[in-house]
């Protein structure tokens, strides 16, 4: 059996493989339980913002949250490596005329005009590569 060599990303790192990402899951917990869904997002100031319809329960997000989890990793199969990074945090409502650059871009359709910003007071990461 190979065995994988595991290793610790430093904070700084992982904001910008964070960066390089358009896809990663939001965690949290509501009244209905917990809650992991895919997003596109964008860095902007060290913050991860998404977007998502008025009548998604994802938009309770924009309200305020103060236990919010998002990840998003990469993983090369031919290779046998990867990298995860995970932060935590609390959201906030986000203006669209505040953002600076372009807003997220969505897979999903409809109309996704509710920003919510993910302020990381836990930054993650890890590295993995098999031998």
């Amino acid at each position: 059996m190979q065995q994988g060599d595991l290793r610790p990303i430093d904070a700084a790192e992982c904001l910008e493989l964070l960066a390089v990402r358009t896809v990663g899951m939001v965690a949290f917990v509501d009244d209905d339980g917990q809650q992991l869904v895919p997003v596109n997002y964008v860095v902007r100031d060290g913050d991860v913002i998404f977007r998502t319809s008025a009548d998604s329960f994802l938009a309770q997000l924009a309200d305020g949250h103060e236990d919010v989890a998002f990840a998003t990793s990469h993983q090369a199969e031919l290779d046998q490596h990867g990298w995860n990074v995970t932060v935590r945090g609390r959201t906030s409502p986000q203006d669209a005329t505040d953002l600076v650059g372009a807003p997220p871009r969505t897979w999903a359709g409809g109309v996704r005009d509710v920003l919510v910003r993910l302020h990381p007071e836990h930054v993650s990461g890890r590295r993995v590569h098999l031998h």
